[in-house]
């Protein structure tokens, strides 16, 4: 409704329905990364009953690869890598983090709760083997490893990192503009800033990793009994004894923050404590520490957590958000094309108990996403962005998109889901 009032304000007609060979294959690249087999597509196309669509839908929301494909989404919010990102680039063992985001998606974990155990989960009441895991998320930022760096200078580096993701990940705010100097043009002053720095600061990390080859504390030890025993959704352990996840571990003492003169780690100037950018939502009442970081966040009153994450999932539907910078709700981000429908999707999540599926599948039944993409000289020429949805969005593939279509089309594609990373041949 949302949509078709502002179609019909500029004068249009929304487009006729996808042709089902074409709905079947937008839907299956959207929801699983992957092409529909024949027999899928036979199926939908001769079934008559009025909800063949929705069952499509909802099949294809249950399938292993419907995880597999939000999980590779996730992995870009979270600057996911399986090496530490400086110098030699050294190998390291984050994929077990991996498996506990398939998992969480597999399952329809609550936003909510996917959210706060990944922030906080260590901090939680009697926390479990599998809420420290979740953890591993604050860990995935680069380490180094060079001779002659100053360690200080690099567990700023990491700190500044995590306070920058959780910034673009969870309030669609380019925090990181506040680290040098308040800025002229932005309500995030420096101060701000730090303030939510000194929620990441807490960790007993080193800037440096000393010995060759090690793994950056903190970090679980994982072997296949425990594994076995606790946390049978990491996958294909294989010959490996044993493995050491970096995670999340809260100082008994909290360490002194400071904003920092022009960002640089040895110009301290005056003391700030654990809070949240006013400008957002006040932080009173709650924890001063990720714990109570993560649940501000699911405040009711919080205006960005919802906004962000629908605005994902659209952008996932149609190739770009409501938002078209899905990173950056601030001052310099894109305007919403339609603000109210953002509130109303926003509303509606929050009000069904932060399920991902269920917001997934309401964007996906809706007439809009069902359009043709066939379009006309005069729709091009009026609306060349396509910017009032009035016609179904012709979509480029990712490149992991791409490679997986070329190997299911050809019978190649490895099904199996989760454990170590497999290198491709280069």
């Amino acid at each position: 409704q949302f949509i078709l009032a502002k179609i019909e304000a500029a004068g249009r007609q929304p487009s006729v329905p996808a042709q089902q060979e074409l709905l079947i294959r937008r839907l299956s690249f959207d929801i699983r990364g992957l092409p529909p087999t024949p027999e899928e597509i036979d199926l939908f196309v001769n079934n008559t009953d009025k909800d063949a669509y929705e069952k499509v839908i909802d099949q294809y929301l249950n399938a292993p690869a419907y995880a597999e494909n939000m999980t590779a989404l996730w992995m870009d919010v979270a600057r996911y890598a399986d090496t530490h990102g400086y110098q030699d680039d050294l190998e390291r063992v984050m994929w077990p983090w991996r498996d506990w985001v398939l998992h969480a998606f597999k399952n329809n974990m609550p936003y909510d709760q996917f959210v706060i155990w990944q922030l906080a989960g260590d901090l939680l009441p009697d926390a479990s083997l599998e809420q420290v895991i979740a953890t591993g998320f604050n860990r995935n930022h680069k380490i180094t490893q060079e001779g002659g760096v100053i360690p200080e200078e690099y567990r700023v580096e990491y700190v500044s990192d995590r306070t920058m993701t959780f910034g673009k990940a969870f309030l669609g705010l380019s925090v990181e503009c506040a680290k040098c100097h308040d800025h002229k043009y932005d309500p995030i002053s420096q101060e701000d800033y730090y303030s939510l720095f000194s929620f990441f600061n807490n960790v007993p990390e080193k800037g440096l990793i000393e010995q060759y080859g090690a793994t950056p504390g903190p970090f679980l030890t994982l072997n296949a009994e425990k594994i076995e025993e606790k946390i049978g959704f990491i996958r294909n352990l294989d010959t490996i004894e044993q493995i050491e996840l970096m995670v999340m571990e809260e100082m008994e003492t909290p360490r002194q923050t400071f904003v920092l003169g022009r960002g640089a780690y040895d110009n301290p100037k005056q003391e700030v404590f654990p809070s949240t950018p006013e400008a957002v939502l006040s932080f009173e009442g709650y924890e001063k520490n990720r714990k109570g970081l993560a649940e501000w966040l699911f405040n009711k009153d919080n205006p960005m957590t919802s906004r962000v994450m629908v605005n994902r999932l659209w952008m996932m539907c149609f190739s770009r958000g409501l938002v078209g910078t899905p990173d950056n709700f601030g001052a310099q981000g894109a305007l919403p094309s339609h603000p109210e429908l953002l509130d109303h999707l926003a509303y509606k999540f929050m009000e069904n108990d932060w399920d991902m599926k269920s917001i997934l599948k309401y964007i996906l039944m809706s007439s809009t996403y069902q359009q043709s993409s066939i379009t006309t000289e005069a729709q091009i020429e009026n609306d060349p962005e396509n910017s009032l949805y009035a016609r179904g969005n012709r979509t480029r593939l990712s490149a992991e998109k791409i490679r997986d279509h070329i190997l299911t089309s050809s019978g190649l594609l490895v099904r199996t889901v989760g454990g170590p990373s497999v290198k491709p041949y280069q």
